[in-house]
Formats: C-alpha cells, sequence, structure tokens
C-alpha cells in the first residue's frame, strides 16, 4: 500500500488526472466507491448539512470520544481520501469538502 501511495504522489508532479484515476481505482478496491462525476455542488451541500446535523449537539461529544481507528481497510481509505482532499484543496474545488465530510 505504501509503494502505491508513493508512486501516486509520484505520478501527480505529471499527471494529477492519472493520480486521481490510480486513487478512486485504489478506493473502490478498498469497498469505497466515489465517482466523482456523479456529485455536483448540490450533492456536496447536502452531505455538509448531514455532517452539520450530526456534529451538532449531543452528537458531537459521542463522535469525539470513540476510539482511534484501527480497521487497516478504513485506515488506507482515509490516507487515500486525504490525499485526494489535499489535491483538491490545491485546486479550489468543492469535492475537497465534500470528501472531508465522507471521512467523517
Amino acid at each position: 500500500f505504501k509503494s502505491h501511495c508513493v508512486f501516486i504522489n509520484v505520478v501527480a508532479i505529471g499527471s494529477m488526472e492519472r493520480a486521481t484515476e490510480k486513487i478512486y481505482d485504489l478506493l473502490k478496491h478498498l469497498g469505497e466507491n466515489i465517482d466523482p462525476n456523479l456529485i455536483s455542488p448540490q450533492v456536496a451541500i447536502t452531505e455538509f448539512m448531514s455532517i452539520q446535523g450530526l456534529l451538532a449537539g449531543g452528537q458531537k461529544d459521542i463522535f469525539l470520544n470513540l476510539y482511534q481507528m484501527t480497521d487497516r481497510t478504513k485506515l488506507m481509505t482515509m490516507k487515500l481520501l486525504a490525499m485526494r482532499v489535499m489535491y483538491y484543496l490545491q485546486q479550489h474545488s468543492f469535492m475537497s469538502g465534500y470528501l472531508a465530510c465522507k471521512m467523517i
């Protein structure tokens, strides 16, 4: 997995599109099937509002008291999503916020 992450970072230097394809391909193998072509700003706003409701009030305390994640598949998924969030932040895309919400 670490070699895939290094490969993605190297590929991203030359072709962000190819790196993106590789990340989404790996995410599919980890059980997270995200098609960026199906995510519109409206879908992202819906996800933002859902997470905002989740983190409001007493729900926030439950979330903050969760144990550290130990499932390797989920950890690898989070690492790939975090990489993708960083790429989207550089592009100033709404997708960075959408993927951050998916991580929560």
